[in-house]
């Protein structure tokens, strides 16, 4: 696959969760411990149903108007308080959510609370004896940068381009401005991948970056790939 890309890519930047890597526990399991903690009736069923809801919608809010070049404006703090929104919605029923809050932002801070999938390590070692430049583009927060320089498959990176270190959340057209100005390439030098059809792969694509899906879960479809080493294995 990149062997058939002209002109060849110098930069390949990958999104990191769920491309990269995964939460593990998983996010449901987490979140309905911490919620019995904080004295929440609700089953583990109701809190994975709740979380997957309140996501979607936080997601939702982000792209509204995004066909009208909407700016998608983020910053560390607007992202904390987007995950307290989002604990709060979850977790409905606690009267004083703010522990649980605190409770959960620094459980996913932590390198522990994280894995990588099973082909990142060599995946990127082989990419890196290629020739290609890494980087990572994620509509994460600060601890994306703990969690990079703390799982070693990760240390591969040149660098990590944060929404809220930027300012701006994929898919704007502003955040892959600010990915090529940090690479110091042009668009063609560049391929992410990405497992978000709307921020990774549709958002690149809008401002000229070409773009490969990662499918993690069923197969891949022309042009897409189910694991790193896909990117030089599939044509």
């Amino acid at each position: 696959m990149l062997d058939g890309l002209d002109p060849p890519p110098r930069w390949l930047a990958f999104d990191a969760v769920g491309t990269l890597v995964y939460p593990d526990p998983p996010v449901a399991q987490v979140y309905w411990e911490a919620a019995q903690r904080a004295g929440s009736k609700l089953s583990s069923a109701q809190i994975k149903e709740r979380f997957a809801l309140a996501f979607r919608q936080s997601e939702r809010n982000d792209l509204e108007g995004v066909g009208d070049d909407a700016e998608l404006v983020t910053s560390e703090e607007n992202e904390v308080q987007r995950w307290r929104k989002i604990v709060g919605v979850v977790l409905n029923d606690v009267s004083d959510v703010e522990p649980a809050f605190r409770e959960l932002y620094a459980h996913f801070a932590a390198p522990t609370s994280w894995k990588c999938f099973e082909d990142v390590a060599d995946g990127l070692e082989q990419l890196a004896a290629k020739g290609y430049r890494l980087a990572m583009a994620s509509n994460f927060d600060g601890r994306l940068e703990g969690l990079s320089h703390s799982l070693e498959p990760l240390r591969r990176f040149e660098h990590c381009v944060i929404s809220s270190r930027v300012g701006f959340r994929k898919p704007s057209l502003r955040f892959f401005g600010a990915m090529l100005e940090t690479l110091g390439c042009d668009r063609s030098e560049l391929l992410i991948i990405g497992d978000d059809d709307e921020n990774d792969i549709m958002g690149a694509r809008r401002a000229g970056i070409r773009a490969v899906a990662i499918r993690r879960k069923g197969p891949a479809g022309p042009g897409e790939i189910n694991v790193i080493h896909d990117l030089w294995n599939r044509r």
